[in-house]
């Protein structure tokens, strides 16, 4: 399966999204779909700048998709030397779950939210992450 193809984002996906700085502005995000689709980019500025998704950001991470009747696992090896953040000892990052299903015209969210990232703290989940 090739890598970012436009379609991928109007099917079935899940995709797991990090406010690595938590300024509620921008974020990374990593997607999959069923039959082992993935793509990954940028959010900036809300998802309101000019240019709001970088799809050109590419770095190296492996998923993986299990299906079965009735549904499909997915699972994501997203190393951190991957994402830019703060060089401290403990770290305080926003996180988003996504997952779309067409045939139920719907995404289901961790969190809701607004805007495309998460502008207030309260509206998304904080994930506290130790000596990376």
């Amino acid at each position: 399966m090739r890598r970012d193809v436009g379609r991928l984002r109007s099917n079935d996906s899940f995709s797991v999204m990090f406010d690595t700085f938590l300024d509620r502005r921008n974020g990374v995000a990593f997607l999959v779909s069923p039959i082992g689709g993935f793509s990954d980019f940028t959010i900036n500025n809300e998802g309101m700048a000019t240019r709001p998704v970088n799809f050109d950001w590419n770095v190296v991470w492996n998923s993986r998709v299990g299906r079965f009747d009735g549904g499909w696992t997915v699972e994501m090896e997203i190393p951190f030397r991957s994402l830019r953040y703060e060089p401290r000892s403990e770290q305080e990052w926003g996180i988003q779950f996504r997952r779309v299903q067409i045939r139920l015209n719907g995404a289901h969210l961790y969190h809701r939210y607004t805007h495309f990232c998460c502008q207030h703290r309260t509206s998304y989940g904080c994930w506290n992450v130790a000596h990376l």
